[in-house]
């Protein structure tokens, strides 16, 4: 299903319209039972799946509001910055894969 994967790459409103796509009457006289169980499952792990992002989002953010940084002219204020970039790029990379195979 091609919801499935605009979820892995973490186009929720896409995902979204999928799933609701698929459970549209409309087109058909009469939806298969598992059809219509697997897009309703698949729009709760897409709120799911946007709702972890958005707190990873939030915590990262407020993990960088709160990083103390040292007077300027020490040089360990430049390598906690770059440690901080690198923390930040990695926690962001791994979460939306990482939340998809939890859900």
């Amino acid at each position: 299903m091609e919801s499935g994967c605009h979820v892995l790459l973490g186009e929720v409103e896409d995902a979204i319209q999928g799933f609701e796509k698929s459970m549209d009457s409309s087109n058909v006289v009469c939806l298969d039972r598992q059809v219509v169980m697997s897009a309703s499952d698949g729009i709760q792990k897409s709120q799911k799946h946007e709702e972890a992002i958005t707190l990873c989002q939030q915590t990262v953010d407020f993990a960088e509001k709160n990083f103390t940084i040292k007077p300027p002219g020490n040089l360990d204020v430049e390598i906690s910055c770059v440690n901080v970039r690198q923390w930040r790029h990695r926690i962001l990379s791994k979460c939306p894969l990482d939340l998809y195979l939890i859900l």
